[in-house]
C-alpha cells in the first residue's frame, strides 16, 4: 500500500499505530524533514481512517494481523528494504537537530552489534513532576542498561534477525525484553544526545503517582530474570 521510489532506502522507519491512533500525523510531518533516501513503514489492522491521508512518496502503510505492538513493529521490520531499522512510537515528536545526529551517526561507521536509542523528553505533560519521569528514563538507560521503545531504537537489521526481534509472546514491555535480548547476545548500548520527544498521555490519564509505581513494578518484575539470564550469558562467553 502506498508508493515509494527509492529503490535502496538507507534507513526503514517503523511505526506501529493502534486502531484509534490520532497522534501519527504530526510525526509524519516532522519525518517530511528526513532524507528522501529513508523509507518510512507504518504498521495498522483493519481499516485505519489515516490510510492514504498522508501526503509523502517516502511513507508505505502496511496491514498487518495481529494488533500487538510486537508483531507490528516484527511485520514492519521483516517488510523494511534498509538494512538499519529505526524504530518508533507513533506519539513520538523528532526535530531537525535529532534528525541531523541521527544522519551524522550512521555516516561515522556501521551499526552490527550496537543498539542506538535517544535521550527522553515529555511535550505534553501537565503534572509539575512530570519532567523527573524523564529524567528518570534517561538515568535508567545510560546507568543500568535499560532504554525503553519510546526512545527510538536503532539497530541493524541483521541483529534484529539474529535476535528473533521483539518477542510476541511477552504480556507487555517488548520493547524492554528486546533490550535485555541484545544485551545477551553482546550488543552494546549506544547513547544518542540528541533529545526524543514522546506523549505524557497515559500519566495524564492515569494520574503520575499511579502509573509511575505500576511502570516500576512491571519494569522490575521483568528485569530480574532477565539480569539472571544476562550474567549467564556472560559468563558463558567468559568461559
Amino acid at each position: 500500500m502506498g508508493t515509494y521510489t527509492p529503490s535502496h532506502p538507507k534507513l526503514s522507519i517503523v511505526i506501529p499505530v493502534g486502531c484509534g491512533d490520532t497522534a501519527v500525523p504530526a510525526l509524519l510531518s516532522d519525518l517530511k524533514m528526513a532524507p528522501p533516501n529513508w523509507e518510512i513503514i507504518v504498521t495498522f489492522t483493519g481499516e485505519h481512517p489515516l490510510v492514504g491521508q498522508v501526503d509523502d512518496p517516502k511513507v508505505r502503510w502496511l496491514r498487518v494481523v495481529n494488533a500487538d505492538r510486537a508483531s507490528q513493529l516484527n511485520a514492519g521490520a521483516a517488510a523494511a528494504r534498509a538494512m538499519r531499522l529505526w524504530f518508533l512510537h507513533a506519539d513520538s515528536r523528532i526535530d531537525q537537530q535529532l534528525l541531523a545526529g541521527l544522519q551524522q551517526r550512521l555516516k561515522q561507521g556501521p551499526l552490527g552489534g550496537r543498539l542506538l536509542y535517544f535521550d527522553l523528553v515529555f511535550y505534553d505533560g501537565t503534572h509539575r513532576l512530570q519532567a523527573l519521569n524523564a529524567v528518570g528514563a534517561n538515568l535508567r538507560a545510560r546507568f543500568l542498561g535499560m532504554p525503553f521503545g519510546d526512545q527510538g531504537f536503532v539497530v541493524c537489521k541483521r541483529d534484529w534477525q539474529r535476535l528473533g526481534g521483539f518477542p510476541e509472546d511477552a504480556a507487555y514491555g517488548e520493547d524492554h525484553l528486546f533490550v535485555w535480548h541484545c544485551r545477551q547476545a553482546g550488543l552494546v548500548l549506544e547513547r544518542q544526545r540528541q533529545r526524543i520527544a514522546t506523549s505524557a498521555r497515559k500519566y495524564n490519564q492515569g494520574g503520575w503517582s499511579a502509573v509511575t509505581r505500576r511502570h516500576f513494578v512491571l519494569t522490575w518484575k521483568q528485569a530480574i530474570p532477565e539480569l539472571s539470564k544476562l550474567l549467564q550469558s556472560r559468563l558463558r562467553r567468559k568461559f
